[in-house]
């Protein structure tokens, strides 16, 4: 490996550990016990208040700022971006996924938040 080949592996593995410790934080701020409600996957272009609804109708969401939920979102999305091909994404959508699943205890909550978030942010990865 080259040393530019390193530093952006390095940046990409700094980056994945901040967004996961960000999106611990944020899960473990807002794991309250909340019926689940009902929602439909998001279809086409969604507006930015149905997408920050339907994020807080997630169980592990409910109490997320707006602020704090399209930051999530839009980071998401920007991680899927610098990922070079489909099997580094793959890999990051899982690592993320389970980031998100050990804070809420929930993987379901997980997939559909990366669901809504990229239907919003990044549909060309939907």
């Amino acid at each position: 490996m080259t040393n530019t080949t390193t530093t952006t592996h390095n940046q990409r593995g700094v980056r994945r550990m901040k967004l996961k410790a960000y999106v611990g934080a944020v899960c473990a701020a807002l794991l309250l016990a909340m019926p689940l409600a009902a929602c439909s996957g998001p279809s086409g272009e969604i507006s930015e208040e149905t997408y920050i609804k339907q994020v807080k109708d997630i169980d592990s969401f409910p109490d997320a700022t707006s602020d704090q939920i399209i930051y999530l979102g839009k980071d998401l999305c920007s991680s899927l971006r610098e990922e070079s091909g489909a099997a580094g994404r793959k890999k990051m959508l899982e690592e993320f996924v389970a980031g998100i699943a050990e804070s809420s205890g929930s993987t379901s909550d997980a997939e559909k938040f990366v669901e809504y978030s990229t239907a919003k942010f990044c549909p060309e990865f939907k």
